[in-house]
């Protein structure tokens, strides 16, 4: 009886040993010829299960997140959401598509609203282009997603152009090349224009 559990016990230990073997083996082959993951949303999480990053396609993009709560995104891309440690989206990178063309997007966030964004848009057909820089200042009354935008920097189908706006979001100052004519305009507090410093 002995004999004939000592060699059962053999048996079995044998067959799990190399199954054990088989199944390392080919987890290695795996791991060393993969070349390629697809997949429609992947989600990096923190040590407390909060997301940290999140990688989606348009339709499984996630909405802003503050402080638990969702909210309404302005356009739907597919791209990259980052958030800070407390679970609030931060920034993010995002394509999407717009009347004028396809847009991509880099921004940075403030606690409430966009804080710096970096965008490049094209039409298809190549005659719409346009590329720049947006600034803005948080909104000060703490209104979500409505930030004050106080600086734009762009180039657009040849012509570029620099905004500088005051703390209302009121143009200031605009400097512009357009068909390779410079202007350097000033404005009042009111956003009317008052005067072409490069005007004869």
């Amino acid at each position: 009886m002995n004999e004939k559990l000592s060699r059962f016990t053999i048996i079995y230990s044998t067959i799990v040993t190399i199954g054990l073997v088989f199944s390392c083996l080919a987890f290695i082959f795996y791991k060393s010829n993969l070349e390629t993951i697809s997949v429609k949303k992947l989600v990096i999480i923190d040590e407390e299960g909060k997301p940290s990053l999140v990688l989606a396609n348009k339709k499984l993009m996630p909405m802003p997140i503050l402080d638990g709560k969702e909210y309404e995104r302005d356009i739907n891309p597919s791209g990259l959401v980052i958030y800070n440690n407390k679970g609030n989206e931060c920034g993010g990178f995002g394509v999407v598509n717009v009347p004028e063309g396809e847009k991509i997007v880099f921004a940075l966030d403030y606690a409430t609203s966009d804080a710096i964004a970096l965008y490049k848009t094209e039409s298809s057909d190549g005659t719409y282009y346009s590329s720049g820089l947006g600034i803005n200042d948080p909104n000060p009354n703490g209104q979500i997603g409505d930030a004050i935008n106080r600086i734009n920097l762009e180039s657009s189908n040849k012509n570029a152009s620099l905004e500088i706006k005051d703390s209302k979001g009121i143009i200031r100052i605009k400097i512009t090349v357009e068909d390779s004519i410079p202007k350097f305009l000033i404005y009042d507090d009111k956003g009317i224009l008052l005067k072409n410093l490069f005007s004869d």
